[in-house]
């Protein structure tokens, strides 16, 4: 699992539920635990808006040309 993890995102956040199928689902739960309280992975919570929505966030790399961009992570 944790090698799944650096391969796919690095030091970036990740959304647990994007590990689904990643290993046998009846030893999902412990591993991920595990990785946790051996501090391999850090946990955050959800950023929640005033509004009590959960905030969702997307990012592109985006490549800015002298008359046009180019979106370059689609």
């Amino acid at each position: 699992l944790l090698s799944f993890i650096e391969k796919n995102f690095r030091t970036l956040p990740f959304a647990e539920r994007w590990l689904i199928g990643v290993v046998p689902k009846q030893s999902y739960n412990s591993a991920f635990r595990e990785l946790l309280s051996s501090k391999s992975l850090v946990s955050y919570p959800i950023f929640v808006e005033v509004s009590r929505k959960v905030v969702a966030q997307a990012e592109h790399t985006v490549l800015i040309k002298k008359n046009s961009c180019e979106v370059l992570t689609e």
